[in-house]
């Protein structure tokens, strides 16, 4: 499950994950869009906005890419 499906299961907007993850929305939007290589800080920010494991997140991001 990749950031956007995370987000979506959640019924979250861009700006509600950034929030909860501060982290700046328009990132957000790069990394659900493929345009911004994600850092591990923002994969565990994401991961504890989203109440996922970072392992779980890491591991999509690596299937996704692979």
């Amino acid at each position: 499950m990749l950031i956007l499906a995370y987000r979506k299961r959640l019924d979250f907007s861009q700006e509600e994950l950034a929030g909860r993850a501060h982290i700046a929305p328009i990132t957000v939007g790069r990394i659900e869009r493929g345009e911004f290589r994600v850092t591990l800080e923002h994969a565990e920010a994401i991961a504890a906005a989203c109440q996922v494991p970072l392992w779980q997140v890491l591991k999509d991001i690596a299937e996704h890419k692979g």
